[in-house]
């Protein structure tokens, strides 16, 4: 035995040829083109994620802007049925006021009752009630309901000439239209005399 040492690594390495070089890159390419194609594949799903994320995001804040419009159309006009059942009733009271007007023996318990009708007035008021009554004014089919078409010298053609039953509003919405009878003009009678 000679007195030199060897090197185990020496004698596993291949020696580098032009094969192995070449095993080498395309190993390399390959691992290159694996790591790209995982890459593309990391972004793709990236973009999906963030994708869904948006449109999460998104979804949200029209879900709590169309809670927010709900809620503010129910403080609104929540109380739109009740209102018109006790519409009725205030019609009612009105036409028993004005009864009651033409007694004098009643005045008392009718200056009772006006107070009572003018501070349900005034709450329905605080609340968004308005009362359309359109005397005088042209008919509006969108907020009057013609009962009848009368020929009138006095009031021209299209406007309400008498009010039979008053309408009201919610803020903006109609509750009940105006019940009016609406002038058809001059008649034909007056107009050749």
């Amino acid at each position: 035995m000679s007195g030199k040492k060897t090197d185990p690594k020496m004698e596993t390495e291949k020696p580098l040829t032009e094969e192995t070089v070449e095993e080498s890159i395309e190993t390399t390419e390959d691992l290159h083109s694996e790591l790209l194609k995982k890459l593309d594949e990391a972004q793709e799903e990236a973009r999906r994620n963030k994708d869904q994320f948006l449109r999460a995001v998104a979804e949200q804040e029209n879900f709590r802007k169309r809670v927010v419009r709900d809620k503010e159309h129910l403080r609104k006009y929540g109380a739109a049925l009740l209102l018109e059942d006790l519409l009725p009733v205030l019609d009612n009271l009105a036409m028993g006021l004005d009864s009651a007007s033409k007694h004098p023996e009643s005045k008392p318990v009718n200056d009772g009752f006006v107070m009572v009708m003018n501070q349900l007035q005034s709450t329905l008021k605080e609340h968004g009630v308005s009362e359309i009554n359109p005397d005088g004014e042209m008919f509006d089919p969108n907020f009057h309901d013609a009962v009848a078409n009368h020929p009138s010298g006095e009031v021209e053609e299209g406007k309400v000439m008498a009010v039979t039953r008053k309408g009201y509003k919610l803020h903006d919405r109609l509750l009940r239209p105006a019940t009016v009878v609406v002038s058809s003009g001059a008649s034909e009678e007056n107009e050749s005399s």
